[in-house]
């Protein structure tokens, strides 16, 4: 038996929405999908693309578990 939360549709973003969620430019997204560093896009037909949210929030929560802390458990500085 399928659960609700299996049955839901994911959320596309567009890439505006992309880059407002992530901070990074067009160029930057298209590089890091390029080199493979970044979820790429799901081609929905007829020059329109979307991302997966639920990828991207992934993603961003790699990028931050990945920081270093400090004893405090605070991120450092770059």
């Amino acid at each position: 038996m399928t659960s609700t939360a299996e049955r839901r549709a994911p959320n596309l973003l567009r890439l505006k929405d992309v880059i407002t969620k992530t901070g990074l430019s067009k160029n930057t997204i298209y590089d890091r999908i390029r080199k493979k560093e970044f979820p790429a896009q799901i081609d929905l037909g007829g020059n329109c693309v979307a991302w997966s949210e639920d990828e991207i929030n992934r993603w961003i929560q790699a990028k931050m578990d990945a920081r270093q802390v400090n004893e405090d458990g605070l991120p450092k500085a770059a």
